[in-house]
């Protein structure tokens, strides 16, 4: 019985990684890049001079057409936060012993 526990455990908290990482993926792209961004079509009609801070996060390229776009860093960053509020939370629910 201890075993079916165990992996009872690990199949919950294997969800809860993957639904933390949805969820912060979720997040980043409707909600933070639309509050940074705003207005695509500005990049490419005027010079916005962009921080170093946004080119670690975003990309402006002729291949997007000017359009900031979400770098790589930014992929795995989300994807790093959303393993690590998942993780909490799992160890929380599933792993806390009472």
């Amino acid at each position: 019985m201890k075993n079916k526990s165990i992996w009872i455990k690990i199949l919950g908290s294997t969800l809860i990684l993957i639904a933390g990482i949805l969820i912060a993926f979720f997040l980043n792209f409707s909600i933070i890049n639309n509050a940074i961004i705003g207005n695509e079509e500005a990049y490419d009609t005027t010079s916005i001079k962009t921080s170093k801070f946004f080119d670690l996060f975003y990309t402006i390229s002729s291949d997007t057409g000017y359009h900031p776009e979400p770098s790589y860093f930014n992929f795995i960053f989300t994807a790093l936060i959303g393993i690590f509020v998942g993780g909490l939370i799992a160890y929380k629910l599933m792993w806390r012993q009472k």
